[in-house]
């Protein structure tokens, strides 16, 4: 029995990415080898490639994603929020919790819908009990719909 095993490299990864419209089944198929270096992408790269390289990584199956996904609700740009927001779904209650609520608070209004769509899609009981233990503090009133 053969073992394939996928190397890749960040410079691959970024060549990959920095197309119009990127192969995200090629990439998501790197697997765990890719995780590190979408990880360093998402962080310190442009929008565009930042944004792509965040889509990629929530299309592995990985314990590494909620990382990413908070890496890229701490970058400046909306957009790359917003992205992260619309990830929140595909993270587990336990790792999704503290990144949804910093979500939740963002102070761009499509950053915090987007991240009420995503807990609601998710139906992650963790984080809607936070969000209800936290809803007599919070005054965004986006959040009246959770």
């Amino acid at each position: 029995m053969k073992i394939e095993v996928k190397m890749v490299t960040r410079a691959q990864l970024e060549r990959m990415l920095n197309v119009d419209e990127p192969d995200y089944d090629k990439i998501a198929s790197l697997g765990e080898e890719a995780v590190p270096y979408l990880r360093m992408i998402v962080a310190e790269a442009d929008v565009g490639l930042s944004a792509k390289a965040l889509h990629a990584a929530s299309l592995i199956p990985t314990s590494r994603l909620a990382d990413i996904v908070d890496i890229a609700a701490g970058r400046k740009e909306p957009i790359i929020r917003v992205i992260a927001a619309s990830t929140v779904h595909k993270l587990s209650p336990e790792q999704g919790a503290d990144v949804a609520l910093k979500l939740l608070a963002d102070p761009d209004a499509s950053v915090a819908d987007r991240a009420v769509q995503s807990v609601n899609r998710a139906q992650n009981e963790q984080i809607l009990r936070r969000l209800n233990d936290l809803r007599g503090k919070l005054s965004d009133t986006s959040l009246g719909d959770v």
